[in-house]
């Protein structure tokens, strides 16, 4: 695959930086929390959620390991891929 033509973009909220980029008809935000601990994993994934308004748009979150809490609080509303 070739790469990404990731774009820094501003997150109300996110304490981490966020990259915006699109591969065929869906635009992705993409974060890494994957040196952070609790809560920061938590609130940027909230806070990118709030970025998903359409069926053509996702978060993609690279965290340290399974974020359970969020996924329990999240589970029954967003299709999510591990």
């Amino acid at each position: 695959m070739s790469e990404l033509n990731k774009q820094p973009i501003e997150i109300e909220g996110a304490t981490v930086p966020f990259f915006t980029y699109t591969m065929g008809e869906t635009q992705y935000f993409e974060f890494d929390t994957s040196k952070c601990g609790p809560p920061e994993p938590m609130v940027n994934a909230m806070a990118g959620l709030k970025m998903i308004d359409g069926p053509n748009k996702k978060v993609v979150m690279i965290n340290h390991q399974k974020p359970m809490g969020l996924l329990d609080k999240i589970g029954e509303n967003y299709d999510i891929e591990t």
